[in-house]
């Protein structure tokens, strides 16, 4: 980007933190540009958490959004749902002597 703002090189994401601010000072992306869980509630989520760290005092200054255990549901038939892990990220997070 023209002020140098850190994007993903394969898909253009904006990179962030845990605390959605991206490798400029003061400048932070939130929601599908961050392509992290791509879903409305979530964006709204990590919305009010950076809002409540920036504006709600001391007592929010740690305020962030956890993208663990997000439950997502397809409209299809038969409906399918899915949250936390996929198999993938649960042998990277954990290692294989770790998963059943």
């Amino acid at each position: 980007s023209s002020i140098g703002v850190m994007q993903e090189e394969k898909k253009g994401y904006v990179i962030t933190n845990d605390y959605s601010e991206t490798s400029v000072p003061n400048v932070y992306a939130i929601g599908d540009v961050c392509g992290k869980v791509e879903l409305t509630p979530m964006a709204i989520a990590a919305g009010r958490r950076l809002a409540d760290r920036l504006f709600g005092g001391a007592e929010h200054a740690g305020a962030k959004v956890s993208y663990d255990n997000v439950p997502t549901v397809v409209f299809s038939h038969p409906p399918i749902g899915t949250i936390g892990l996929t198999e993938r990220q649960a042998l990277e997070k954990y290692g294989p002597q770790n998963i059943k």
